[in-house]
């Protein structure tokens, strides 16, 4: 069994031995709040290898784009917005010998052209054995038709989370990939805030660029628009495309531990056709505790908000199953 290092820690007090370390360990080990780390099996490190690889050969290739941009810029040589048009400009200058490139930088420039070249041959390689290796396992074709979910965001997921039963809900899985909020409350007071961003910033990289894909597409007039893309567009005129983008990224996150462990396909709940006009926004679920009225904020409870004194008739009113009593002009509540 493995601990997380991180939390193991505080346990070992005064100085560091081996008897001071295994009492920490002991110690940690009875703590049922801290979870041990899961074992994994050769095939998730290979894939996660893949990954690693990819994004470190995508990253030395943005580097070197954006260093082939700054020397050719402080020539007076601009090259187009994309990475798909630097490598064929550089050559159209190499080549030229009007083109007023200082001689001794000809070479240079022509040598990380094709440093560029190799790299992308080499993220092309990945992404074959990536689509290998998708292609023969069963679990990788059920994410896939999820939308927004790709070929690298399923592969990503089997490689780094391993085994998904070790998630009791949808929810711990969001959780574990730092999409859900930050949460500071104290007393009858609930404070949420933005994502906590903890975990792997790779999976939740790729699942926010998902969502962004899903939302765009949605936007199109021949997209086909379910439940879920309709509750993302309502939520993006409501509160924004970069809000939009990351809620949408945490329904998929739960979506993704219900298609994994239920072992189903993703099916899509249409609520109306391609050309149909757009709904307007629905109502708030009638969650117990929580205030749903068109005057209300959605996500705050009830035990935290101010009344006016006039909106309450008299010092013991009972609405919705919860005891309302004023003092003051502020309300507080009590079960029914």
């Amino acid at each position: 069994m493995l601990l997380p290092p991180h939390a193991v820690r505080p346990y070992g007090l005064r100085n560091k031995t081996d008897g001071a370390d295994a009492k920490g360990l002991l110690e940690a080990l009875r703590n049922e709040a801290i979870r041990p780390v899961p074992m994994k099996s050769v095939d998730p490190h290979g894939l996660a290898g893949l990954h690693r690889l990819r994004s470190a050969w995508r990253a030395t290739r943005t580097a070197r784009l954006n260093t082939l941009r700054g020397l050719l810029r402080e020539l007076g040589s601009s090259i187009p917005v994309g990475a798909r048009q630097v490598v064929p400009h550089v050559w159209a200058l190499v080549s030229d010998a009007d083109s007023g490139l200082p001689d001794a930088l000809r070479p240079v420039l022509a040598e990380a052209a094709r440093e560029i070249g190799e790299l992308e041959t080499r993220i092309r390689a990945v992404e074959r054995s990536l689509e290998t290796m998708a292609s023969g396992s069963e679990v990788l074709v059920r994410l896939r038709t999820i939308p927004g979910v790709g070929l690298l965001t399923a592969t990503a997921l089997v490689a780094f989370v391993g085994d998904v039963h070790r998630f009791p809900s949808g929810r711990h899985l969001a959780n574990y990939l730092g999409l859900t909020p930050r949460e500071a409350s104290s007393g009858l007071r609930r404070r949420l805030g933005a994502i906590r961003k903890q975990g792997d910033p790779y999976l939740r990289r790729l699942l926010i660029h998902g969502a962004r894909s899903v939302l765009r597409h949605a936007k199109k007039a021949t997209a086909s628009r379910d439940r879920l893309r309709t509750g993302a567009l309502d939520r993006e005129r409501a509160r924004g495309h970069n809000k939009a983008a990351v809620a949408l990224a945490n329904k998929l996150a739960r979506i993704l531990w219900a298609v994994w462990r239920r072992e189903q396909a993703f099916e899509a709940s249409a609520t109306q056709g391609a050309q149909g006009p757009t709904p307007p926004p629905t109502a708030p679920s009638h969650r117990r505790g929580w205030r749903t009225g068109p005057d209300q904020r959605r996500d705050t409870p009830i035990t935290s908000l101010t009344f006016r004194a006039e909106t309450v008739a008299k010092k013991n009113q009972l609405v919705g199953g919860v005891q309302i009593r004023l003092v003051g002009r502020r309300a507080y509540s009590d079960r029914c």
